[in-house]
């Protein structure tokens, strides 16, 4: 069914919860000509240092040659297979964020290793095991296994450690899918890729997808999906975080939230410096499309069936935001143009290229003081990598989530039959999707090289990134 949004009242500093009829009273409408102040933000111009053509191991570059090569051996089943090397992967890089990552470029071969080798969520081999190894070291985590981690419905999954790059593109397929709970980062300088998180409705509290609770932290392709709370956010004041490359998506909307009907997608809770979000899937998430208070980049993302609210900045905050060549696609739950604006709520903003399909949804509610350059940009950041908002739908869609080049069903199906031409809705329950996936587990033995060991992990990462289409930033 399609939700009509007719019980909505304002509340969270400007938001609305979904229980009485709001007041549109403060709902007016900008045109995307309105003349900017050139007033710069209170963080100064960064200026557009552009790296031109970064190649990194973590982001768009070759394959490395050394790529799986003999390194899977036995096993329930290996459905790996080599990549093609002459093709970079898809997406923004660590490099192009404010994220420091170089920790791990740093420590390279003296990585400490951590092997998952169960789906239990704790004991030995589990996951729980590998971050309470990794104290006071930096340390990679690499899957001996891929499945699903069903995690208690009262337990949630915490890393607490500082430095740690979680790499779910070491899993076999179909990857390691986490159930019925959160992931939480609280951790400094810390990486999440290729996981996918679902908590779906059969857990004992409200529960986000992902978290961010440390400073220096990136969720680079991975998913949320069925959020009962978020599907993903910060929730303190957490400096140069990214959410880049994700999907965030199909937040459950008359759930087992406390509040009542809900359905949200990125929520930045505090006023937090230097934040990415660039490069993701919001599908079907009645707000927060996304919604910060914090200084942030919000570009090259697709948001489809934005339901009530689009890019929302949550008051007292008045946060610095370069928002680029994002997409915003209306759907069958989507608020009419003449309720809600594209941006909406105090700001200084930079606007550039944000399309709405169909054309003509205003850019601003009149809040914002609009400037004619970015009032913040990560200075690796080249502004030709930007793709055009033309190009923005086909490139999310063909390079974002866990395994863009060998998705899992659950994040397929979301692909294939609920995105773009009025498909999909907003959803009550995972259920009405298939429900929470039942993967086959399956099984590999890692050989791990005394040398060599970040080109080694980029070969799993161009095997499981590479877009089926040529990449448009590259």
């Amino acid at each position: 069914m399609s939700y009509n949004h007719e019980n909505e009242i304002v509340s969270e500093s400007c938001e609305t919860d979904d229980s009485t009829q709001e007041s549109p009273g403060d709902d007016t409408s900008a045109d995307s000509s309105l003349p900017s102040t050139s007033v710069l933000g209170r963080r100064g111009y960064i200026g557009l240092l552009g790296a031109g053509g970064i190649t990194s191991l973590f982001g768009s570059r070759p394959a490395s040659a050394s790529e799986q090569s003999s390194a899977d051996t036995g096993g329930e089943t290996d459905s790996s297979s080599g990549p093609d090397t002459e093709q970079p992967s898809g997406g923004f890089t660590w490099d192009e964020t404010f994220t420091d990552t170089s920790w791990i470029e740093a420590a390279g071969d003296d990585l400490n290793v951590e092997r998952v080798t169960t789906l239990e969520s704790t004991g030995s081999g589990s996951i729980t095991a590998a971050f309470d190894n990794a104290s006071d070291q930096p340390t990679v985590i690499v899957f001996e296994v891929g499945g699903v981690i069903d995690l208690d419905s009262s337990e949630n999954l915490r890393l607490e450690e500082d430095r740690v790059w979680i790499a779910g593109q070491t899993a076999p397929a179909p990857g390691i899918a986490i159930t019925k709970g959160m992931f939480r980062i609280h951790g400094d300088e810390c990486v999440a890729q290729h996981l996918s998180l679902l908590p779906g409705d059969q857990t004992d509290s409200d529960e986000n997808g992902f978290v961010i609770d440390g400073d220096d932290v990136i969720f680079d392709h991975c998913t949320a999906m069925w959020g009962t709370d978020e599907g993903a956010g910060m929730s303190n004041v957490c400096n140069r975080g990214s959410f880049i490359n994700n999907i965030i998506g199909e937040g459950l909307y008359d759930s087992i939230h406390s509040k009542g009907p809900h359905s949200r997608g990125l929520h930045i809770n505090d006023e937090s410096t230097d934040l990415c979000i660039m490069g993701n899937l919001f599908a079907h998430n009645n707000r927060r499309n996304p919604l910060t208070r914090a200084d942030a980049v919000i570009a090259n993302n697709y948001i489809y069936n934005h339901g009530r609210s689009l890019i929302n900045f949550n008051s007292p905050a008045v946060p610095d935001v370069s928002s680029v060549s994002n997409v915003f696609e209306m759907g069958p739950d989507s608020y009419p143009f003449d309720e809600r604006s594209i941006h909406h709520y105090d700001a200084t903003l930079y606007l550039d290229d944000n399309v709405s399909i169909p054309a003509g949804r205003p850019q601003t509610d009149e809040s914002q003081t609009l400037v004619d350059e970015p009032p913040i940009w990560p200075p690796e950041l080249d502004r030709d990598r930007i793709v055009d908002s033309a190009a923005v739908p086909e490139f999310v869609l063909g390079m974002a989530g866990s395994r863009p080049a060998d998705r899992p069903p659950v994040e397929q199906a979301l692909i294939d039959d609920r995105v773009g031409d009025d498909s999909g809705e907003l959803i009550d329950s995972q259920d009405e999707v298939g429900g929470y996936p039942d993967y086959t587990k399956t099984t590999r033995t890692l050989s791990i090289p005394d040398n060599g060991l970040l080109e080694w992990i980029a070969g799993y990462t161009a095997a499981v990134e590479q877009p089926a289409a040529a990449d448009p930033v590259s």
